[in-house]
């Protein structure tokens, strides 16, 4: 289960969680997998949550999913969010300068009407895409390590779909 982490400081992860999170990222890289694992992930949203479709810009196609997840916008969205994902992995070592992408990643979800509440279906989605993408070696020390790392994504972004 993805834990929420409701406290305004965040717990930066430590050097054991950045190599669990770094090490299963590298396997998907090595695997090719990030596009299927960010369509994966945005199917399993779609599907828990069906009320959060009509919020992206594909939303209203009225394409059953099997059929929606090979459209052009849906993978294109699933890839720019994936690619986000691997840009905060990616800076783990030097989180300030992802933090301006991530405050000003939540300023433009404003515009879409993003709710701070949303966070935590999106990163039990990336949790069940990694899951499957990753397997059996994705176990409960990676599922805690990105659960941290989300964490740290989810309050930056808060801070910047909370701003004025």
């Amino acid at each position: 289960m993805w834990k929420k982490n409701n406290s305004v400081e965040m717990t930066l992860p430590t050097p054991e969680e950045k190599d669990l999170v770094q090490t299963s990222w590298k396997c998907l890289v090595d695997r090719d997998a990030l596009g299927s694992t960010g369509v994966c992930m945005f199917s399993r949203l779609f599907t828990e949550h069906p009320e959060f479709l009509g919020l992206f810009p594909f939303g209203d196609l009225g394409l059953p999913m099997e059929e929606l997840k090979l459209h052009t916008k849906f993978v294109y969205h699933a890839n720019s969010v994936i690619k986000m994902v691997g840009a905060a992995v990616n800076g783990l070592d030097d989180v300030a300068p992802m933090a301006k992408k991530l405050e000003s990643l939540g300023k433009r979800h404003k515009k879409y009407k993003a709710k701070p509440e949303y966070f935590e279906a999106v990163g039990e989605a990336l949790l069940f895409a990694l899951s499957e993408a990753v397997g059996e070696t994705f176990d409960e020390k990676h599922k805690a390590a990105w659960g941290v790392v989300f964490a740290v994504v989810v309050a930056t972004m808060k801070k910047g779909l909370q701003s004025d």
